[in-house]
């Protein structure tokens, strides 16, 4: 494999890069509300509304030119699995097997849903 070609698998379009913005700022404020639950501070409130901006902006732009039936789930799609990810790697969540099953099969019924 040479350099262009290694280069090429980190390329993404102006369009991928908003999906990806965009399921990682509906994770956030999931994460940031359970840090509050731990240790009460403003600080965690303040960076959920402002991920709840982000996303909105990024719903506007990707919603004007992409259609919402085929965004939008592979937004959740791709949040779920940074949500499960940051649960286990950062806060320490287990991850059993019948978790594992349910992901899937929520990813699946997600996936058909917008068929």
């Amino acid at each position: 494999m040479n350099n262009n070609s290694f280069v090429h698998l980190f390329t993404f379009s102006k369009t991928q890069l908003y999906i990806l913005l965009a399921a990682f700022a509906s994770t956030l404020p999931a994460s940031f509300i359970k840090q509050y639950t731990k240790k009460p501070n403003n600080i965690w409130i303040f960076l959920s509304i402002l991920s709840y901006l982000i996303l909105i902006f990024t719903y506007i732009y990707l919603f004007k030119n992409k259609e919402i039936s085929t965004i939008y789930p592979i937004i959740k799609i791709c949040s779920i699995i940074m949500v499960i990810c940051f649960g286990v790697l950062y806060l320490g969540e287990t991850f059993t097997t019948t978790n594992f099953i349910g992901i899937i099969l929520g990813i699946t019924s997600i996936y058909l849903l917008s068929l």
